[in-house]
């Protein structure tokens, strides 16, 4: 989105700010301008900086915050030592694309997603990753089997 309130016309620089934040800023803020102290702010969405912006390459969002998690864990731990790499049992998603592709990774690929169990309808409360699916799936075929026979 392009900040574009008259307040700002003599300004050299593009007022660029991501939708989301500024819906997020104006939720808390009514009728406020992120910039300076006004009313009436006035924003547009800019088709230029959309276009850069889905071609900008990224890492899976989920992946990224489970970086981020096992960094805050690794700090708030105490161990002394650590070896650096992937930790065991941990699953990663290695989707690296253009941000416009990222929202249908998320939707239809990304090994992190947590997903609900096929026998849902039937009363199994099992979640877990989506990696993980074909492994429930058949390691509890006789609790599915008697689940299906019940209803």
């Amino acid at each position: 989105m392009e900040i574009d309130c008259t307040q700002h016309k003599n300004m050299d620089e593009s007022l660029i700010v991501g939708e989301n934040c500024l819906n997020q800023f104006l939720s808390q803020n009514p009728n406020s301008c992120p910039i300076e102290l006004h009313d009436n702010c006035s924003y547009s969405q800019s088709r230029v900086a959309k276009r850069y912006i889905n071609e900008l390459d990224v890492i899976c969002p989920r992946q990224f915050r489970q970086e981020q998690e096992q960094e805050q864990q690794l700090k708030m731990s105490t161990q002394q030592e650590h070896i650096e790499g992937e930790t065991p049992g941990i699953v990663s998603c290695d989707f690296k694309g253009k941000v416009k592709h990222v929202n249908d990774h998320l939707e239809y690929s990304c090994c992190l997603q947590i997903v609900k169990c096929w026998f849902e309808s039937f009363g199994c409360t099992h979640k877990c990753l989506k990696s993980a699916i074909d492994e429930h799936l058949t390691s509890n075929m006789k609790l599915h089997f008697d689940l299906v026979i019940k209803k």
